[in-house]
């Protein structure tokens, strides 16, 4: 505020005016505030440089107001040359100064309305300070030395960081779904992968089972038959342990067949027409290890087979015999 009133061109205005009759005139709050820039540049008429002093000194919570406004014009001025006006200048304004005085009808300060006074209202206590806006908050606890373009300022910087630091979570949400996306994916492909090692492990339980059962049939087996390979497979061989109930029949060097054939094993006995055991499948490792049910299958057989049949195999042999043993007496 010392930017006008140490200015001795002012100081030289408001004693001419202090030297004239008392004018007085009616100067609500919103008129002080629109006169306040003029003010501090000292460019009012004499009456209303007086009646806005006099007003400032009955409301000093407006000295606040006033310094925000002195700044804002300090800054302004620093953009422009200063110059001091001449003899004949300040002469002519002088003369009008005295001559507004001369004429100018005597009109009434009043005071604010109540309104006014609510709204323009000084501080309850010299601690507290006077009600401001977010921008007004702002100058004073950065200490007042903010203006106008630097508030601007501030706001479109605070605004674009606000937008960098949105487009910074959306990247970063963008890589957090995707990597939540790849996590699901190996989840999901570990799950398949769990259910295969469960499956295979089902069928290897079922084997180990079949291999129990099948070491118990060995150890009650009351006749083994050794099978030997004929012209039609010299290469294969096995052998077939009979029980009462049950029987295993252990091949290899069986290749196996295509789809629209099968090997089916047949018990022969000494009298009469071959009696079929079942359907053989032959695995790709080699070996063969099936069991057999002798439940009601002859007893007294006297020979074992094995022929390849069409798929879903025959009443009696029509193909090849490809294994063949007999019971030692």
């Amino acid at each position: 505020m010392s930017n006008f009133l140490n200015n001795p061109y002012y100081i030289e205005i408001m004693e001419f005016a202090m030297t004239q009759p008392a004018v007085k005139r009616k100067l609500d709050y919103r008129a002080i505030i629109e006169l306040l820039p003029d003010y501090t540049q000292g460019v009012l008429e004499a009456e209303e440089m007086l009646a806005v002093d006099e007003y400032l000194r009955r409301h000093q919570h407006l000295l606040e107001e006033l310094k925000s406004t002195d700044e804002t014009m300090a800054h302004l001025a620093l953009t422009t040359q200063a110059v001091t006006p001449t003899d004949d200048v300040k002469k002519a304004l002088l003369s009008r100064v005295h001559s507004s005085l001369s004429n100018e009808p005597t009109v009434e300060l009043r005071s604010p309305s109540a309104q006014e006074q609510e709204a323009a209202a000084p501080a309850e206590s010299a601690t507290r300070r006077p009600q401001m806006t977010w921008l007004d908050q702002l100058r004073y606890e950065l200490g007042g030395g903010l203006t106008w373009p630097t508030s601007t300022a501030l706001a479109v910087l605070a605004c674009l960081l606000l937008a960098v630091l949105s487009v910074q979570m959306w990247r970063n949400q963008r890589i957090a779904f995707s990597r939540l996306d790849t996590v699901q994916q190996s989840a999901q492909a570990l799950g398949n992968q769990n259910a295969q090692l469960q499956s295979a492990n089902d069928e290897i339980l079922q084997k180990l089972s079949e291999r129990d059962q099948q070491l118990g049939q060995f150890a009650t087996a009351m006749r083994s038959i050794a099978l030997e390979g004929t012209e039609f497979a010299p290469q294969a061989g096995g052998a077939f342990y009979a029980g009462k109930m049950t029987g295993v029949l252990i091949l290899s060097g069986l290749a196996p067949l295509p789809p629209e054939q099968t090997y089916q094993l047949w018990l022969i006995p000494a009298d009469g027409d071959p009696v079929s055991a079942g359907l053989i499948q032959v695995t790709d490792d080699g070996v063969t290890i099936t069991s057999i049910n002798m439940d009601s299958r002859p007893q007294d057989f006297a020979a074992v087979g094995l022929s390849i049949e069409p798929v879903g195999g025959s009443p009696q042999p029509t193909g090849p015999i490809v294994l063949l043993g007999t019971v030692s007496s």
